[in-house]
């Protein structure tokens, strides 16, 4: 059953003439202008969007950056499940979904929010074309004609570009959906000329960010090696198709795969599948670049040092001590290996021996 449903059976929500509430409805400016501070970087907010597209079973998702100034746009294209008017409608309205509502297990949404915050987070104009069953609808939220109007009003059409260069895009498709980024204040400053170099530089820059960030979000998606009878999804960047990120380099001719185990978790079997990657001196200069992910090699460095110094933590207070050893450290000579397993064992006892009596 769904909120609306719920809230009829509920006599605590029936109309009444007892004068014993008011309706707060939010200001409408106010509060759209609000939902555009829910922590979205660029990446993070199209890869919001192409949840969407997976969850409607798209193949194909296209991402297209146009730069023109302060007049650039982002288009995402997708040939998955599209929706009809009413359904585009639901689609579009502010928390178009209850967490408490039942939904597909597959569906990667939840509480309605995802395709207007992600957009809001970054633009001021967003439109939505969808075309199912030859039938085309489209909706338009204005940020700054619902402050203008100070009502919630969502136009049932798109900008001239709109029309004219991305509505025309699901023509060679049997069904799919377009969203479309206008005035893109959070990406493009207004006043920014498009002449501008350095400024298309720092465009295109982001776009291979946000390329990055894909390539390892959904590289579990893209990999036809995770896909095995099945169709993987392929997103296109500006024309140019996104490689799923390899976090192992498990091509690399110098990569060892260890020995596999399977670990029993909650009634199943967890395959963990080691691997030894290779010494950066065995990696091309581009082939390190794309290994280190999308934060580099330092950052991932300081995680397993903050990794490290939690587990050492958490053991010390079981009274275990722990001695890491470097693989490569016992191929050598084991003298060091013994003596920085004796300084520990020292180091223990006298830690054990001086710990204060409870």
């Amino acid at each position: 059953m769904n909120t609306a449903a719920r809230q009829k059976q509920d006599p605590v929500c029936a109309p009444d003439n007892s004068s014993e509430y008011d309706i707060a409805q939010p200001l409408a400016g106010a509060m759209i202008h609000s939902l555009r501070a829910f922590g979205y970087d660029l990446a993070t907010a199209l890869a919001d969007l192409i949840d969407n597209s997976i969850a409607a079973n798209a193949k194909n998702v296209w991402l297209e950056f146009y730069w023109h100034g302060e007049q650039s746009t982002i288009a995402v294209v997708d040939d998955g499940k599209a929706m009809s008017e009413s359904e585009l409608l639901a689609a579009m309205r502010l928390g178009s979904r209850s967490p408490l509502d039942q939904r597909d297990p597959q569906d990667l949404g939840r509480f309605g929010l995802g395709l207007k915050t992600a957009s809001f987070s970054q633009v001021k104009r967003l439109t939505v074309g969808t075309k199912q069953n030859q039938a085309v609808s489209v909706r338009c939220w204005d940020l700054d004609h619902v402050t203008q109007c100070g009502d919630w009003r969502l136009l049932k059409t798109g900008s001239e570009s709109f029309v004219k260069s991305e509505l025309p895009r699901l023509d060679p498709l049997a069904s799919g959906t377009v969203v479309f980024w206008e005035a893109m204040d959070r990406i493009t400053l207004q006043g920014t000329d498009t002449n501008s170099d350095r400024a298309q530089q720092q465009f295109l820059q982001r776009a291979d960010q946000v390329k990055a960030h894909l390539a390892m979000v959904f590289h579990r998606f893209l990999d036809p090696r995770e896909n095995v009878g099945k169709t993987p999804l392929k997103i296109w960047l500006n024309g140019n198709p996104i490689e799923a990120w390899d976090p192992f380099l498990s091509a690399e001719k110098a990569t060892q795969l260890l020995t596999e185990e399977a670990v029993p978790l909650l009634g199943s079997r967890l395959t963990v599948r080691p691997y030894v990657l290779p010494h950066h001196t065995k990696l091309s200069a581009e082939k390190h670049r794309q290994a280190s992910g999308v934060k580099g090699w330092t950052a991932k460095i300081a995680r397993n040092c903050r990794r490290d110094g939690e587990n050492n933590r958490a053991l010390k207070a079981m009274a275990v001590y722990p001695v890491r050893i470097w693989e490569h450290s016992l191929g050598r000579d084991l003298t060091l290996a013994r003596r920085q397993i004796k300084r520990a064992c020292r180091a223990a006892m006298r830690s054990i021996v001086s710990a204060p009596e409870k």
